[in-house]
């Protein structure tokens, strides 16, 4: 029994060994497979590579290094004078792009999802505007968090939106106090 189990212990240690130097091996020469077959991670890589231009090898199939060149200019032989170097001005830079502004419009008169919604995109929709975001206030009205282009004058543009009638009630810097009314109740 003895000879049995230092048998099947030996086998198992085999075993073992085995795998691990497999694992050893993949860990060397690393595989993968596409649609079955095998490829070495080198050989990948150089199939890959050749799909790939570069300027020894562009995607049109000439090779840059066989292509005439246009001769170029000789240098003058005779040395010239050179002036005397004086800082260069530097080129006027771009002022810095405002940065958004962001008003509250506050909505009295809205009742309905879908008309909340339709004012929202409808302002969304706004030359100038770059996001919207609605919530609810504490006495029936919604909040339309907007962030727009610093000249926008959103007190002009609100009248302006189709469908709710609105009006401009009290404006500040940065909130819009506005009445308008629902197209989905009145229909």
């Amino acid at each position: 029994a003895a000879a049995e189990s230092a048998a099947d212990t030996s086998a198992g240690l085999a075993a073992d060994v085995a795998a691990d130097t497999a694992t050893d091996a993949a860990r060397e020469n690393p595989q993968t497979s596409v649609k079955g077959r095998l490829f070495s991670e080198s050989s990948l890589a150089g199939r890959l590579a050749g799909l790939v231009p570069s300027s020894e090898n562009p995607a049109n199939g000439r090779s840059t290094a066989a292509q005439p060149t246009e001769p170029q200019p000789s240098a003058p032989t005779e040395p010239q004078p050179s002036a005397p170097t004086e800082p260069q001005p530097s080129a006027p830079t771009q002022p810095a792009a405002a940065p958004p502004a962001t008003t509250q419009v506050v909505v009295v008169g809205l009742v309905s999802v879908a008309s909340i919604a339709s004012f929202k995109r409808h302002l969304g929709r706004t030359p100038g505007v770059e996001t919207v975001a609605v919530s609810s206030g504490p006495e029936s009205e919604f909040v339309f968090s907007t962030t727009h282009e610093p000249g926008l004058a959103l007190r002009d543009v609100v009248p302006t939106l189709p469908g709710f009638g609105a009006r401009v009630v009290k404006a500040t810097d940065d909130t819009l106090n506005v009445t308008a009314r629902d197209p989905e109740a009145e229909a």
